[in-house]
């Protein structure tokens, strides 16, 4: 509980400091993912969108206080599992929390794309979150498809997915 009250403060700090109107202009769809570098969780930097080029990539924001995240995640590991042969990439970016915190949370889910952290929320103005749950979609030549605000059913991100994967 005082975990959730944290986060719920700290987006709402967020909106105060980096109004949406700002930060919108930022990502839109047809344009192509600006570049990002985060800690990777098993240690060193993942650039973005260079760790995922090449491949019809999720870029899913998430923190662990977010209960429509945490319900998000196991379902996004399923998709990745079955189309990630097909050249399908997911990258979990986790907003301002800890190491250690983490990777707890994915040793017990079993998730098994790639978790990265971004300690100074630095995706607030690069990318737009300004509230999470936030997915963007790119195709293979990194240009974002899909914003998705809010949670989604794992079916429709398979739907967006598989549009990709077959155009």
């Amino acid at each position: 509980m005082k975990q959730a009250f944290l986060v719920t403060l700290l987006l709402l700090l967020t909106l105060l400091f980096f109004p949406a109107g700002r930060a919108e202009a930022v990502v839109k769809i047809g344009m192509n993912l600006p570049a990002g570098q985060f800690q990777g969780l098993k240690g060193g930097s993942v650039r973005l969108p260079d760790a995922v080029r090449g491949k019809v990539a999720v870029i899913h924001f998430w923190a662990l206080g977010c209960s429509s995240c945490r319900e998000e995640m196991p379902a996004m590991d399923s998709i990745y599992r079955k189309l990630r042969a097909r050249g399908v990439e997911i990258v979990a970016v986790n907003m301002g929390q800890g190491r250690s915190e983490v990777e707890k949370f994915a040793r017990e889910t079993g998730i098994s794309y790639s978790l990265v952290l971004d300690p100074e929320r630095q995706s607030v103005q690069l990318y737009d979150v300004a509230g999470i749950p936030r997915t963007i979609i790119l195709d293979r030549n990194g240009t974002i498809r899909f914003k998705i605000i809010g949670s989604t059913p794992a079916e429709l991100i398979r739907k967006y997915v598989t549009s990709l994967l077959d155009s």
